[in-house]
Parts: structure tokens; sequence; C-alpha cells
């Protein structure tokens, strides 16, 4: 009977101590590149994390992550996981974890040239600061407003990828990130 309860403590004990390690697997920062195997697609893939126990290389599983406000689960295998959606033209990429916070949010702008897909990092608060810097320097040169609000437009009329929503929804998040 003894040995029975040990066994059964120890099950217990392991199940548990799984369970825990499970839930450690977090991913609190990554990068994206174009896909090695198929060049029109692009790669997740988690850097350096000093509180990660494991390192970089044992992330595994399931994770779900937003793209362009899509929800996809991304199947992680020793840190990097496949976006399986072809990218045909230049386009933005509104990326984060869904499990995590809104600091965690990254914008990028992904170059196709010929056969190759290029990722470009784009910092958020850009987002609210080239359109404000327009704005300021239009109210100088009146003229110049008029450019600003026409170029605004046609930027969003030859864009992919970013329309007029996610634009103010990721500026939105990047906000609510300060409070």
């Amino acid at each position: 009977m003894n040995k029975l309860f040990l066994s059964f403590l120890l099950l217990f004990y392991i199940s548990f101590s799984a369970a825990a390690e499970i839930q450690q697997q977090n991913i609190s920062s990554f990068d994206i590149k174009s896909n090695l195997a198929d060049r029109l697609t692009v790669s997740v893939l988690v850097d350096g994390n000093e509180e990660q126990s494991g390192g970089v290389n044992e992330i595994n599983g399931s994770f779900d992550f937003s793209i362009n406000g899509i929800d996809k689960k991304l199947q992680f295998k020793n840190g990097e996981a496949v976006v399986f959606d072809k990218i045909s033209s230049s386009t933005f990429l509104y990326i984060r974890p869904i499990e995590s916070t809104f600091s965690e949010l990254k914008l990028y702008y992904v170059l196709k040239v010929g056969e190759k897909l290029f990722a470009i990092h784009v910092p958020i608060f850009l987002l609210l600061v080239i359109p404000l810097f327009f704005f300021i320097l239009g109210y100088f040169v009146r003229r110049l407003l008029v450019i600003a609000i026409l170029l605004f437009i046609v930027f969003f009329i030859f864009n992919k990828g970013l329309s007029i929503g996610n634009y103010l929804h990721v500026i939105y998040q990047w906000l609510l990130s300060f409070l």
C-alpha cells in the first residue's frame, strides 16, 4: 500500500512539473525573416530571452499569433515557426503573440525583390510621428498641408496589408502599451 501511495505521489509530482514547464514557455521577443525552404513565405524566430531557462532552441509547440488581425496557430520547432501564407507582393505584417501584452506587437514591412523577401522592422512610433510631422510642417506652410493629406490618402490607396482601420488599431494598441 505504501509503494502504491509513493508511486501515485511520484506520478502526481511529474505531471505537475511537466505542466509547469509547459506554462513557462512564453514568447516575449521574436523576429521575422524570409523562410529558407520557401522563399515566398516568412518565418517567425524566437529571440534570446534572459528569463527563459531552457533557451531559444527549446521553444517547441503551438502558439497563437495575430497576423494582420487574423488569429493563426503557429507550430514552433527549435524556436522557429513558418507562416505558410505566401506573400505575392511587398506588404506590411502586423504581428503579435495573442497570449502576451501589447508591448510585444511588431510591425514589419516585407519587401519582395524578385523571388526573395526582406523583412524590415518598422518602429510603431513612426506611424504617429511621421504624419504628425507633416501636419505640423503643413501648419506653417499651408500648401504643404494639402500635399501631406493627399500623400496620406495615396499611401492607403496603393498600400496592401495596412488599411486605415489597421493603421488606427496599431496606433491605439501602441498607446495602450504605455498605460
